[in-house]
């Protein structure tokens, strides 16, 4: 993020008495400036998302176990069709004929025909229960690239927002750095105690043992998003997504989740197909009919016997009756594996209608802040740039500065972290409801919302979300009617 949109310049202890600013701060001007105006070559969230779908281990394993379901439709299937068997045979022996030993060769083939002609539905209640597992399987593929996408959308949200902590962390350092060295020009000129130098040396370590622990979370979240993505950590957008005019109030996500949310609809299916499969289980109470044709195409008898069969055609009808409890047994496993199912159904229902009202109420919260966090961040800046001034005329301590310079960057964090926060719950409701992929393909985009406009802000560039939500750059005109203020 430009670093420009953290920081009132004008109030940075780096202007001089007259108001002019110092040469360190007209170099960080020059460098914000530059970081303004660079060109933006940033990797939008959305072709991040899709780069990662197309090679994701998760997402291949949920294509693969649709395919087996497929596979295993197809098997189920050609149960319906019969079975075709063609057996040869061939034997020496040494008979005996009136008497007379004989060795005999015989060579026989026979064609076999079988087919089933019922069995209780067992086969169209199996075929049922696949096709169900199949349906289940997509919609584990859904709440994959659902999975998936949130996932990604977490980490390149967390990698955005610290980046952004630590540009505010840096101009902090840089704003005390330059009220150090306005300091130690008063020490050295007997104005002002040493213990004030002492104080703000005692500031500026405090924040870069800050900044370093923030460095670290930096680099984990670095590491963390190259291993998800296998992509470079650089160039990122700063990421806002829109729910969908359906998918906003909290009656509209709980009618959503029920029929939309991947996992539920997986459930359904689940329990759907395990109600087929008792039906399938209880058709093994029924007898089995089947058809058998069974032909003998060749025969050849040497030396002939006194009688044999070279050619012939059979039809059979076998009628199948189970005994014994095995079948009871199925069935009652069946009966009890549904029961289990419908069970994790309608816990997975409670769960996720429970986490939907409290990410829901999260956000709304974070919402309804936002405008409060807004005009903390501007109350600050005028306390801070007010006691510059009067630490100047002598009427205030440094303590007093450096306690409203911490309280004003404390608010442009608080701003970052109610934006990321807000970002983060809308992607997880719209990943609960089946609609995320939907929001990165048609609600994206780079900045939440419009900038605030008063007489204390400059127009903001939209290039950013923090610059929309809450530009920090006071307005010229009335930065310099703020000494004739204090004076009054």
């Amino acid at each position: 993020m430009p670093a420009h949109y953290f920081a009132d310049n004008r109030l940075s202890a780096g202007w001089t008495k007259r108001g002019a600013p110092s040469l360190p701060t007209l170099a960080l001007l020059a460098l914000l400036a530059l970081l303004a105006c660079a060109p933006a070559l940033a990797a939008p969230l959305p072709a991040v998302v899709d780069q990662v779908l197309q090679r994701h281990p998760d997402i291949r394993s949920s294509q693969a176990l649709l395919d087996t379901t497929e596979a295993q439709i197809r098997q189920t299937r050609s149960d319906f069709y019969p079975t075709f068997g063609l057996n040869y045979r061939q034997s020496d022996a040494r008979d005996s004929q009136s008497g007379i030993g004989i060795d005999r060769n015989t060579q026989r083939s026979n064609a076999v025909l079988r087919w089933n002609l019922f069995n209780g539905l067992t086969d169209s209640n199996r075929l049922r229960s696949a096709g169900f597992n199949r349906d289940a399987a997509v919609a584990d593929l859904d709440d994959a690239h659902e999975r998936i996408a949130l996932e990604v959308t977490e980490a390149y949200a967390e990698l955005v927002r610290l980046r952004q902590r630590m540009e505010l962390s840096d101009a902090l350092i840089q704003e005390i750095e330059s009220l150090r060295e306005s300091v130690k020009k008063r020490v050295e000129a007997g104005r002002v105690s040493p213990a004030d130098l002492d104080q703000i040396q005692s500031d500026l370590i405090r924040i870069r043992y800050q900044q370093s622990q923030l460095r670290g979370q930096l680099g984990g979240s670095e590491y963390r998003f190259r291993q998800l993505t296998g992509q470079p950590a650089a160039n990122l957008s700063s990421p806002w997504l829109e729910a969908p005019e359906n998918a906003r109030g909290l009656a509209q996500l709980q009618e959503l989740l029920e029929s939309e949310n991947p996992r539920l609809r997986a459930g359904l299916q689940r329990v759907a197909a395990r109600d087929a499969e008792v039906s399938a289980a209880r058709g093994l109470y029924w007898p089995s009919l089947d058809l058998e044709l069974n032909r003998r195409l060749y025969a050849n008898i040497s030396p002939a016997a006194v009688s044999d069969t070279e050619r012939s055609s059979q039809i059979s009808l076998n009628l199948e009756i189970p005994l014994g409890g095995k079948n009871f047994a199925r069935v009652d496993e069946t009966v009890e594996r549904r029961k289990a199912a419908q069970a994790a159904l309608d816990s997975l229902q409670i769960k996720l209608s429970s986490d939907l009202g409290a990410l829901h109420q999260e956000l709304a919260q974070a919402r309804s802040i936002q405008p409060e966090l807004i005009e903390r961040v501007e109350t600050t800046s005028r306390v801070y740039h007010a006691y510059r001034l009067q630490f100047d005329a002598g009427k205030r301590s440094l303590l007093d500065v450096a306690t409203t310079q911490n309280e004003r960057f404390s608010a442009l964090g608080d701003v970052i972290d109610n934006r990321n926060l807000q970002l983060v719950d809308q992607a997880r409701l719209l990943g609960m409801v089946g609609k995320l992929r939907q929001a990165l393909a048609n609600g994206y985009r780079d900045s939440p919302l419009a900038a605030p406009k008063s007489e204390h802000m400059v127009e903001a560039g939209p290039s950013h979300p923090i610059a929309e939500a809450a530009p920090f750059r006071t307005n010229q005109t009335a930065t310099a009617r703020a000494p004739r203020q204090v004076r009054q």
